[in-house]
């Protein structure tokens, strides 16, 4: 079922992936596609018969290339600092999130993929796999609340000050990614966790 730009699906029994399905641009996200997200993980925790959400990007280029930035370009600064709350809220409710989550990431995730993916249970990734925070580049930080926890403190200021892409390898051998897929195969790892 795809409902505007997020794709669900039930690839087995008590399992339901959620795709950012946009993948023309990488999967990036979308004020609506964040809504829409939220609304899912929100009806996925009601839900009995949901018994973990895999995460994933339509394709293998990209989980998700970050937020849309032609939107975000385009929003006032209310309306920037509204989405900012709004994600803000999405991540820490995914990260709360009462039921087991994994993410697929396949390909890219930078900025808002990252993000989310972080924010997963489980992180599964493979040799395509490539990892940014960015938030360095446009003079900010996230992820602090976690990634001391995640990764240890030294890495984590390493990957916050200077935004540098992360292999899958690299990723799995520090702990940003809990299960490496060799053989490239991210999303029927992520379906076998």
């Amino acid at each position: 079922v795809t409902t505007g730009d997020l794709r669900r699906s039930s690839p087995a029994p008590g399992v339901l992936q959620l795709d950012l399905a946009r993948p023309d641009v990488h999967n990036a996200i979308t004020l609506g596609l964040q809504r829409e997200l939220d609304a899912a993980l929100a009806e996925a925790a009601d839900d009995p018969d949901v018994r973990v959400v895999l995460l994933t990007g339509e394709g293998t280029a990209a989980f998700s290339a970050g937020y849309d930035l032609k939107e975000l370009r385009a929003l006032t600064a209310d309306a920037s600092a509204l989405s900012l709350l709004g994600r803000d809220e999405l991540l820490w409710r995914s990260f709360t999130f009462p039921k087991p989550t994994v993410a697929a990431v396949q390909g890219m995730a930078y900025g808002a993929g990252t993000l989310l993916a972080v924010c997963s249970d489980l992180r599964v990734g493979g040799p395509g796999t490539r990892i940014t925070v960015t938030a360095a580049k446009y003079g900010g930080a996230n992820l602090t609340w976690v990634l001391d926890h995640l990764i240890g403190a030294g890495l984590a200021r390493d990957l916050l000050m200077t935004s540098r892409e992360v292999t899958g390898e690299e990723a799995h051998r520090m702990g940003l990614v809990s299960r490496y897929a060799a053989d490239g195969d991210v999303l029927g790892a992520a379906l076998e966790a």
